[in-house]
């Protein structure tokens, strides 16, 4: 009998423990979520000051309008998190000096808030700004569904907001706060109003945001286009311009400026010492990325000036494209001839992790650049080359359809082939 009661009790008392202790976190995440709508309100009303100050968003910077900026606004370091599958053309930027930026323009110490929670269960709760170009969204996460957020997991909902929901996928910041259910919970007060001070006293007395490196400070400056920022921050020395990047990160300084900025702070760099030879999380050389520089008068004083610092042009990115590939199918010729006379192979077929990298010829093939299949045909490349797909340039060619460039393949197949090497090994 006795067990029997043990048996039957024992479930009953444990299911009554479990009901209330979710009723309380439920009640708690409650709190938590008035909060973490009123910290993204605040947070995005700092952001439309600052564009109607500074005449652009935070990270604003249209040069680098294929960049998006991440700033992670949260109580842990998240470089790791971020560079899990994230598009190529991105980067994290310090978020003290986000902070100290925003301060700065606005003319008055702002502090940025963290979400309440101070110890989490499963993922860290983040508040991310992301910039792009001239617009951003700016991205939080709440326990409970609401009529302005979007389900993403049991106790994970997503709240976006966006300065331009035609080009992201967010609600406008201004249409937002003329929802009634967005201000009906920014108008709620938490049962424990100490939830909305007491994490960010204990977070700030913790020592608050990561500290930002030098690198993070060049970076940043080089971000915002504040050359002489970057200049009196070199000649403090004692910054490391080559740092071990992780997968998939961009945050080497000279690849960076390479791809999103001028040969006035590429030449800044190298002179201060930055590794000619050093690559980033793609494995991106300074050289590989000034090959995606949007400016053509900027992107060719950058070739001359790495390859004047003996870049070299034979290192593939970890897709396996070289300089010589990727400008090939864009049919730069002028940039082509430069990268052969300092030691561009010809007709090198990086085999990488992630596969193998086209040759020069398939790449130009593949963009239907008829002008530079024929200046490398001048050359001598090797036309009966098979990739490992079993391919041949003028397989390419004809997946492609050009008539032209098929004719010209057939033609050049029917001559000898030259002995030029098929890689820098001669393999």
């Amino acid at each position: 009998m006795v067990l029997w009661l043990v048996g039957v009790l024992v479930p009953l008392m444990l299911s009554g423990c479990m009901a209330m202790h979710e009723a309380r976190r439920d009640r708690q995440q409650q709190d938590m979520d008035i909060i973490r709508v009123q910290h993204l309100q605040q947070i995005g009303s700092w952001l439309e000051e600052y564009r109607r100050v500074a005449g652009h968003y935070p990270l604003g910077n249209k040069k680098a309008g294929q960049l998006a900026s991440y700033v992670y606004i949260d109580r842990t370091n998240q470089r790791a998190n971020h560079v899990n599958g994230v598009t190529r053309y991105s980067i994290v930027m310090s978020t003290e000096l986000f902070e100290q930026d925003l301060s700065q323009v606005l003319g008055r110490p702002i502090r940025l808030p963290v979400d309440p929670q101070s110890s989490y269960s499963d993922k860290p709760l983040s508040y991310i700004y992301i910039a792009d170009g001239d617009s951003y969204r700016l991205v939080g996460f709440t326990d409970h569904a609401f009529l302005f957020t979007k389900p993403l997991a049991e106790h994970s909902h997503l709240v976006s907001i966006t300065s331009d929901a035609r080009l992201h996928d967010g609600i406008n910041y201004w249409d937002l706060m003329g929802k009634a259910p967005f201000k009906r919970v920014l108008a709620a007060t938490p049962a424990k109003p100490e939830l909305a001070t007491d994490p960010q006293v204990s977070f700030r007395k913790a020592g608050g945001f990561s500290p930002a490196t030098g690198q993070d400070k060049v970076l940043y400056a080089l971000h915002q286009r504040r050359l002489n920022d970057v200049k009196a921050l070199l000649q403090t020395g004692g910054i490391n311009l080559s740092p071990n990047c992780l997968k998939r990160e961009l945050c080497n300084a000279l690849t960076f400026e390479a791809q999103f900025g001028t040969a006035e702070g590429v030449a800044m760099l190298l002179d201060a010492g930055a590794n000619v030879a050093g690559v980033d999380g793609y494995h991106d050389s300074a050289l590989m990325a000034a090959v995606s520089n949007a400016d053509p008068v900027e992107r060719a004083a950058i070739f001359d000036l790495l390859l004047a610092a003996k870049a070299d042009p034979n290192v593939p990115n970890i897709y396996g494209w070289l300089p010589l590939a990727a400008v090939a199918q864009e049919g730069e010729i002028p940039l082509m001839e430069r990268l052969v006379d300092h030691g561009a192979h010809l007709n090198f077929s990086p085999k990488v992790t992630l596969g193998q990298g086209p040759s020069p010829l398939v790449a130009a093939v593949k963009g239907k650049q008829l002008e530079a299949v024929k200046w490398l045909l001048a050359k001598g490349v090797r036309t009966n080359m098979q990739d490992d797909r079993e391919m041949r340039p003028l397989d390419y060619a004809k997946e492609g359809g050009d008539a032209a460039i098929i004719k010209l393949l057939e033609e050049s197949l029917g001559k000898p082939e030259p002995q030029i090497p098929s890689s820098p090994q001669g393999l």
